[in-house]
């Protein structure tokens, strides 16, 4: 009581203050016509028409005395309106935010969509000592991908062999082998195969079936001559199947040439014509953890300098 209090009075109309972020958005308050301020904001780039601000009055006035008003505004004020994304499924709000699909998210921005890609760091890329060209593996998203190399055992002939690393010998032999086994059974995986000597004077053996073990099921695959014909002999747990074959583990298919096992659980691939035999597997999965014919699982990658 006693002391003078400086009010400001604004003009219905008036802009009561005028400021921007460090984003580029400009915002303004409004005092209308029951003496609230309206907040309203837009893109200060926006190229608009001018406000016409009307200066609030200082008065200096006891503070037990605050006098009333009644003036009208002398002048209407301009300022952009702001754009919503109606033509949008929903209509969106400007400045909604939403994820346009799996690797996209999408903002409204003054009534335009903007579209942005997912953060991913960029891949580095990669050389294979097996000569095997580097393949993308993406993440759980689907989005990102991080670059690996295709470790791959293979076979032919009488019998010719190719290891993960890419090491190549001969090998002869009468009896059943284990090509690949993990040395830490994580999957219960392994191949075996079973070689028989070919009738040919120097002793040369030839691939006869291959058998495939995963989880609790056992795969094997043949050929055999059946009237003349080269057919495919394809069992799973002892029963005899006709590809395509799947369960919800695997599945099995078979062109007449090749028989093909997929186990997507583990991104594995095994395939089998009678006389050559291939193995794929994931770098992820079975690195530095199989032994047998194809030999560890060593695909050595070195990063390459930008």
């Amino acid at each position: 009581i006693g002391q003078d209090v400086i009010l400001f009075k604004f003009l219905s109309g008036s802009i009561v203050y005028n400021v921007s972020d460090h984003d580029g958005w400009c915002y303004i308050g409004l005092c209308n016509k029951t003496c609230q301020v309206e907040p309203h904001s837009f893109r200060c780039d926006i190229t608009t028409s001018p406000v016409t601000i009307t200066s609030p009055t200082t008065t200096l006035l006891p503070t037990t005395t605050i006098p009333h008003t009644t003036e009208r505004p002398t002048t209407t004020p301009k300022y952009p309106a702001e754009k919503n994304c109606d033509h949008e499924h929903p209509p969106k709000q400007n400045g909604d935010s939403w994820i346009h699909n799996q690797c996209t998210n999408g903002t409204c921005a003054n009534g335009k969509v903007i579209h942005e890609h997912v953060h991913c760091e960029t891949p580095k890329p990669i050389a294979c000592e097996n000569n095997y060209p580097p393949i993308k593996v993406y993440d759980e998203s689907g989005c990102c991908f991080h670059y690996e190399c295709q470790c791959i055992c293979y076979g032919w002939g009488d019998p010719h062999y190719v290891t993960f690393d890419g090491t190549y010998y001969g090998f002869q032999g009468n009896c059943s082998y284990v090509l690949v086994k993990e040395i830490l059974p994580k999957y219960n995986f392994s191949v075996v195969i079973d070689n028989y000597y070919c009738d040919d004077p120097d002793g040369l053996s030839c691939p006869q079936s291959l058998t495939i073990y995963y989880q609790s099921y056992k795969i094997f695959m043949t050929k055999k001559d059946v009237d003349g014909v080269f057919t495919s002999l394809i069992y799973v747990n002892q029963q005899r199947i006709i590809p395509a074959y799947e369960t919800k583990d695997l599945r099995i298919t078979d062109n007449g040439i090749e028989t093909l096992l997929v186990i997507p659980g583990i991104n594995a691939k095994v395939s089998f014509t009678g006389l050559m035999f291939s193995i794929y597997l994931p770098w992820d999965k079975f690195s530095g953890n199989t032994e047998g014919q194809c030999g560890e699982y060593r695909c050595f990658m070195v990063t390459l300098l930008p």
